[in-house]
């Protein structure tokens, strides 16, 4: 894991007074800042008060900087700004020891539950119009994955998709297949061999990913494109791609850790 610290950078406007400031967070010291021994919810604190956003570049010594960017007073934010903030303040956890166990078994020190967000009717207004943004003119005939997480990620691509004019139906993949009727691994109205893209929320080292790709691909669906609200960096990416799937997420748990360390600053 890198290692970081801190500093804010104020930007002046022509009257000498502050018109931004930049948390600058450099490969230095601990990455993990400890605000206390108790389990913690993420929440933006005055240091990133009106985040617009992180960007990343190399510093003249090689080492990878973090920028968080806030300007003060009211600030229109993109859609991904507001959605990376709600899922921060709802979703995100953090413990200075692992006690978060994973889908896939591991421990963490962090755990996002994004269905918090993604079944809260602004955060799935977010999440529809950034994911169809992924897929408008892909002509995909289907948004879907494997249930539970995907489902209120499929469902609100395909509202957007329909605002937009360009109308993605959503499908949802079994676990199991149907116990009765016709015994199907399919919810939803997705045509035979119809050209689909996977969606999850988060993905860790890609098994829930997968096997909605191995029973989409067992059933006649060629995958267009794989799309995750969160990577969290721990080898799904990589496990896909020996699959031949490029994964594709609209934040890193990178974004998250950061946006953290600025909201509890050691003093520097």
């Amino acid at each position: 894991m890198g290692a970081f610290t801190a500093k804010i950078t104020r930007l002046a406007s022509r009257d000498g007074h502050s018109s931004s400031s930049t948390l600058v967070i450099s490969e230095k010291t601990s990455y993990y800042r400890e605000p206390s021994t108790e389990c913690q919810t993420g929440r933006v604190g005055e240091a990133v008060a009106g985040a617009r956003g992180l960007s990343t570049r190399m510093s003249s010594d090689g080492d990878r900087l973090m920028m968080v960017s806030r300007f003060p007073g009211p600030a229109v934010c993109s859609d991904r700004d507001t959605l990376l903030g709600l899922l921060f303040e709802r979703a995100f956890q953090y413990h200075p020891d692992p006690i978060f166990r994973l889908a896939s078994g591991a421990m963490s020190r962090c755990y996002l539950n994004c269905k918090l967000v993604t079944l809260d009717p602004k955060g799935a207004s977010l999440v529809g119009r950034l994911m169809f943004e992924r897929l408008r003119g892909l002509d995909v005939k289907g948004v879907g994955g494997l249930t539970l997480g995907a489902d209120p990620i499929a469902v609100a691509t395909a509202i957007a998709s329909e605002a937009a004019g360009e109308p993605i139906p959503a499908f949802i993949v079994r676990k199991e297949p149907k116990g009765h009727g016709t015994a199907q691994w399919i919810e939803g109205p997705l045509a035979e061999g119809a050209l689909v893209a996977v969606v999850d929320d988060v993905v860790t080292t890609g098994g829930s990913t997968e096997k909605a790709l191995d029973i989409l691909v067992k059933l006649g669906h060629p995958i267009r494109k794989v799309v995750a609200l969160v990577d969290r960096n721990e080898g799904g990416r990589e496990a896909l791609r020996r699959r031949g799937f490029e994964l594709e997420s609209l934040y890193h748990i990178d974004d998250f850790t950061a946006l953290w360390n600025a909201s509890h600053p050691r003093t520097v």
